[in-house]
């Protein structure tokens, strides 16, 4: 597959994967197979579509990760959800109806486990114009991803219970798609502030945890109504919510204090936020940039390190079938990804078109794991040269390192 833009798209070009409608969360505007014409380039331009995935050989074996059956289902659980945010905005007295999107998460789950190898998470799944719905859509999926690659350390972590109990993630993708529930219920100045800054430190915005929490408690199982809780709190203790304790101040969790699944969507929030950007219409950030938000805060003690090890196992630093700027200058086409390595994937100079087929020439591989006088330096247009990062030891981004979990939690 080769990612473009619609103002890169030309007539010919043959879809690879569905475009949804941006607005419209699970509405299919083209499916697999379709082909573009000046038209259908024209009207996706109009709506405003953020990226085509084209039929391209030379990383057709993305297909591989990549499920249109997950991204349907996944689109329908968004659709659940928006239905339910919009209720509850136009009464805020109304229910949420637990019964509408909780079988929507379950059969997300099982569709991502009957296509075992729909393992990338591909940037702008939903990209719809509610930026509540759309955190809470994405923040969902990857969690999903991240907690099945994690199954022998959800099993580790969650030792109370059978292996098989812990290894069920569809509690994890409940919390997950309502972590911010809350923020329904905030005041409407606060919720305003916090879509334009993040500023994480606004006691107003925070409450957004306590209010979701006893919105759903009771309604969904305890180990999901924890996560919307908990999905704040920090491995070193500096979280929120804080909670009384017999004697001496009020203090978060710390470490494994914080159940596995809260940790896990702490990781998928602190992602998707760095790529949504504060700030009305500011364009999605590469995916570098918000794997770089989540390896700083990691490498400070804040997030789960062998959940940074799944984020990078299911989220490539630049896409294979995405075009990027070396600083030799060089535009090439990613083919090729190393989640122990992301910011070093495997390239192709681009050198042309081919006039008979209007696909892209290509030169040979470069591995820029190999090459450490070569780095990207642009990405979707954007600079990246001092976005990107590379392991401090060995392991670090190495997924099957987190079977060693416990030497890596915080043991204060």
């Amino acid at each position: 597959m080769l990612r473009v833009s619609p103002k890169n798209a030309a007539p010919g070009m043959v879809i690879a994967l569905p475009v949804f409608h941006p607005q419209k969360p699970g509405h299919v505007l083209l499916k697999p197979g379709g082909v573009l014409d000046a038209d259908i380039i024209t009207a996706l331009l109009e709506l405003h579509v953020h990226t085509l995935w084209i039929e391209y050989p030379p990383t057709s074996f993305m297909l591989r990760h990549i499920s249109p059956a997950v991204l349907a289902e996944h689109g329908r659980l968004a659709i659940a959800l928006g239905d339910e945010f919009d209720r509850v905005r136009r009464d805020v007295h109304a229910d949420l109806d637990f019964g509408v999107f909780c079988p929507a998460v379950r059969s997300l789950v099982h569709r991502l486990v009957d296509d075992d190898g729909a393992s990338v998470f591909i940037d702008a799944i939903v990209a719809a114009g509610d930026p509540l719905l759309t955190h809470g859509a994405n923040v969902g999926m990857l969690s999903l991803l991240m907690g099945l690659k994690l199954d022998g350390y959800l099993v580790e972590q969650r030792a109370r219970v059978s292996p098989r109990r812990a290894q069920n993630v569809e509690n994890l993708g409940i919390g997950a798609v309502l972590s911010d529930v809350g923020m329904l219920h905030i005041d409407t100045a606060a919720a305003s502030r916090w879509w334009s800054s993040y500023n994480e430190a606004d006691p107003a915005w925070r409450r957004h945890v306590l209010l979701g929490f006893e919105r759903v408690r009771g309604h969904i199982p305890a180990t999901a109504a924890g996560v919307v809780l908990h999905h704040h709190q920090r491995m070193d203790g500096s979280g929120f919510p804080r909670k009384s304790i017999v004697q001496g101040s009020p203090r978060a969790p710390r470490g494994q204090d914080i159940h596995i699944f809260s940790r896990i969507v702490a990781v998928a929030d602190e992602f998707c936020r760095a790529r949504a950007r504060a700030g009305v219409d500011q364009p999605i950030a590469p995916s570098v940039v918000g794997l770089r938000r989540v390896v700083d805060l990691t490498r400070a003690g804040k997030l789960d390190a062998n959940v940074l090890r799944a984020l990078a196992a299911v989220v490539p630093a630049y896409m294979p079938g995405s075009t990027v700027e070396l600083n030799n200058g060089r535009v090439c086409v990613v083919t090729g990804w190393d989640p122990t390595r992301p910011c070093s994937p495997e390239v192709r100079p681009l050198i042309g078109h081919d006039p008979g087929t209007r696909e892209h020439v290509l030169g040979a591989p470069i591995n820029l794991a190999q090459q450490p006088a070569l780095s990207i330096v642009r990405s979707d247009g954007e600079p990246v040269a001092n976005t990107n990062f590379h392991p401090e030891r060995f392991g670090e981004f190495d997924l099957r390192a987190a079977q060693s979990a416990s030497l890596e939690l915080d043991a204060a």
